[in-house]
């Protein structure tokens, strides 16, 4: 009985011990937060923004907060989560953006469809076989577009026509925060 009194009082002290520390690192920081202004998560993305809209190609402006320790930039993904491009498991990318600054906080609305954007950002090929933003243009049955914003610890050195599977290739290892948005949109 001594031992078992012994051997509580200890896994007692760990314990505490434990709580101590985990109080003394002070509170979790808040998790990556992305936003589109125009329309709530899960919400129908405005006409603008889709192919339904004739005109111009606009892309939406992207805002986040709260870019996680250590971010050095930024990466955002636009896929159809329920393509499946020719037949395969392979969705539909409807925009890549990488080498955003880590300091960073948006994208423009209408940003240019080009490879460079500046001296650091660049734009990867979609869908289109073209850099820049792909309008959304499902067929009747709703569709989830999913907005990735990926935080990394390092810029990327990928050529400006890279593709998705290159793009999360050259991510591997590198992502210390992520957070998603969608996009609802059908005819």
């Amino acid at each position: 009985m001594f031992k078992a009194i012994l051997i509580l009082l200890a896994a007692g002290q760990i314990a505490g011990a434990q709580g101590q520390s985990k109080q003394e690192k002070g509170p979790a920081a808040p998790p990556l937060k992305l936003t589109i202004p125009g329309f709530p998560d899960g919400g129908q993305l405005p006409r603008k923004y889709t192919c339904f809209e004739p005109g111009d190609i606009v892309s939406p402006p992207i805002k986040w907060t709260n870019a996680p320790p250590g971010t050095v930039s930024f990466v955002l993904i636009l896929h159809d989560a329920d393509g499946a491009l020719l037949k395969s498991a392979n969705d539909t990318v409807h925009w890549t953006v990488w080498n955003i600054p880590g300091n960073a906080t948006e994208l423009p609305e209408g940003l240019d469809r080009i490879y460079m954007v500046d001296e650091q950002v660049r734009q990867g090929n979609t869908v289109g076989v073209r850099p820049g933003y792909y309008r959304p243009c499902p067929p009747v049955n709703p569709h989830h577009y999913m907005f990735e914003l990926y935080a990394l610890d390092t810029t990327l050195n990928l050529p400006p026509i890279a593709g998705r599977p290159e793009l999360l290739k050259e991510m591997e290892g590198h992502v210390v925060g992520k957070a998603v948005y969608v996009g609802l949109a059908h005819r």
